[in-house]
């Protein structure tokens, strides 16, 4: 994944937003674009709003991290890890 984007859910984070409300402009942003996905039939349309997507999802994940502590990350990866 790249580094620029955990840059950028961190820095999410830690403006005057916080967590609650960076998670919810995420997943706010990604609803709306995932509607327009929908709605667009041009080409550049269609790119645009997968790019903004994926962005808007990965910050969403990275916000849900930070709401994470140093053990609940371990638990999760080694419950993926009983799974895999």
């Amino acid at each position: 994944m790249n580094y620029a984007l955990f840059q950028l859910g961190a820095w999410l984070v830690e403006t005057s937003l916080g967590r609650r409300w960076s998670l919810a402009l995420s997943t706010f942003t990604t609803a709306v674009f995932c509607l327009v996905f929908v709605i667009v039939e041009k080409t550049w349309a269609v790119r645009t709003t997968t790019v903004v997507i994926c962005l808007s999802a990965t910050v969403r994940v990275l916000n849900i991290c930070a709401f994470l502590t140093d053990d609940d990350i371990d638990h999760v990866g080694s419950a993926l890890r009983m799974d895999a």
